[in-house]
């Protein structure tokens, strides 16, 4: 079963959704489109080649305050839209989170759409205590208008890696460095599939039998 779009924020329901699906034995996918853009999907195999792991992670975004038609597929509302960038630090990452902290966001003035937020997510402690990879997220609230809605702005990432580094500012293209390399290049992926294409790809291999691994019941509910 794929479930597109918004799962709501019923933790117990999740839950009792997921035993369900375990008890039934039915495949349960659930949508975090993030995951799937041409970027991230370059990004994972560069740390998997030339980058190594993450580091640090960090991330700017402009959070809707209203439903966004079509901005994220499956996430539109605000609770929704977060759950994804959490999400996809902990798939970038592929480690659980193991601390949170939200505070204001220092020497910024509040919009008329609310106050700037800076979240850091640590993932895996260390022997001193201290996260060994850290994600830092920079949340402004933002007003929906019928002119943005559409094409509402896509996240900044800014991916710092035992080897390198990589940005992120669109779903089809990622600049990188490894640390060997003079300058930062550019790849565009224009023609590479988009993140439905492979999202719908992945669940259909698991139907079939196939061992792809895929975003699941628990991811939502770790996300929220």
């Amino acid at each position: 079963m794929f479930l597109a779009g918004a799962l709501g924020s019923d933790i117990a329901a999740l839950e009792s959704l997921y035993t369900l699906s375990q008890q039934h034995e039915t495949l349960l996918m659930t949508e975090f489109s993030r995951r799937y853009t041409p970027a991230t999907t370059r990004l994972r195999e560069l740390m998997a080649t030339r980058l190594g792991p993450a580091t640090e992670l960090n991330v700017e975004a402009l959070v809707p305050l209203q439903a966004a038609r079509g901005a994220v597929p499956g996430q539109d509302c605000e609770r929704d839209y977060l759950a994804g960038l959490f999400d996809w630090c902990h798939y970038i990452t592929g480690r659980t989170p193991s601390t949170i902290r939200a505070t204001p966001l220092p020497e910024s003035t509040p919009s008329s759409a609310g106050e700037p937020w800076q979240v850091e997510v640590g993932f895996r402690l260390d022997p001193t205590g201290l996260p060994s990879t850290l994600a830092r997220l920079t949340l402004r609230p933002a007003e929906m208008t019928d002119e943005t809605s559409d094409e509402w702005p896509f996240p900044h990432h800014d991916v710092v890696c035992e080897r390198g580094r990589a940005l992120i500012s669109q779903a089809t293209e990622i600049r990188w460095q490894n640390c060997a390399e003079p300058e930062m290049g550019t790849e565009q992926l224009l023609t590479e599939q988009t993140d439905a294409e492979v999202m719908l790809m992945q669940f259909t291999r698991r139907v079939l039998g196939g061992l792809v691994p895929g975003a699941d019941d628990p991811n939502v509910s770790r996300a929220l």
